[in-house]
């Protein structure tokens, strides 16, 4: 290990350290006695047990595990392999991704219960084979009809082959509604009811993304 005293900076495996901490060559590949071990291509934290493994760590890697991406394993067992405990992530200021997410089991949000101070509220997210938006509202037709307008952006936003419109009346007395496709970012409904009341909830399919492909090849997710 180097200490360079004028940059303050500390070197291991290099003699002219470049940055406050710099490890050169293949790193540290020992089993660790204390907490934390680094090696050519992870840092791990958590104590070893006798076969070597971190146990109850975590551990961030690259293209160790997969090729050519970046892993974090919440916790590893006996024989290397992540187990089931969670990576949390806490962010006061939000959490951004810059690219696609992906998950194998359930998205939901958990937020403390708004009624019931010892709880907490978890919602699951909606899942579909398509990469979708929606809008919704309520409207009243007059004289039999109206027009809606979405936001000015919809257009360049979604694709044209895909879009739906579903229509409910409201209230208790029951009514026929129909609707035209939607064009120029806006759709017209008729209804039997003259000044009828109603909800629209409209649908469709991004277009600055690529369709998701949903059925893929199986691949290993940990390998060995």
């Amino acid at each position: 290990m180097i200490l360079n005293p004028t940059a303050g900076n500390v070197g291991i495996g290099t003699t002219t350290p470049g940055a406050v901490l710099e490890i050169a060559g293949s790193g540290i590949d020992q089993t660790p006695n204390g907490n934390m071990k680094i090696t050519n291509r992870a840092i791990m934290f958590g104590g070893p047990n006798t076969t070597g493994y971190e146990v109850n760590s975590a551990q961030i890697s690259a293209g160790m595990h997969v090729p050519n991406e970046l892993c974090i394993v919440g916790m590893t067992d006996s024989s290397g392999s992540p187990a089931t405990q969670k990576v949390r992530m806490w962010a006061a200021g939000g959490f951004t991704l810059g690219g696609s997410f992906s998950a194998s089991g359930t998205k939901s949000f958990e937020i403390d219960h708004p009624t019931k101070p010892d709880y907490k509220l978890i919602h699951a997210t909606i899942e579909g084979p398509e990469v979708a938006v929606f809008y919704r509202g309520e409207a009243r037709l007059v004289k039999g009809k109206t027009e809606i307008q979405l936001p000015d952006y919809f257009e360049a936003l979604t694709r044209e082959e895909g879009r739906t419109i579903l229509l409910t009346p409201k209230g208790n007395k029951p009514y026929l509604l129909s609707a035209t496709e939607v064009l120029g970012g806006k759709f017209e409904v008729y209804g039997t009811e003259p000044d009828g009341e109603f909800y629209w909830e409209v649908k469709a399919i991004r277009a600055d993304v690529e369709p998701l492909k949903v059925e893929v090849e199986r691949k290993e997710d940990f390998p060995s």
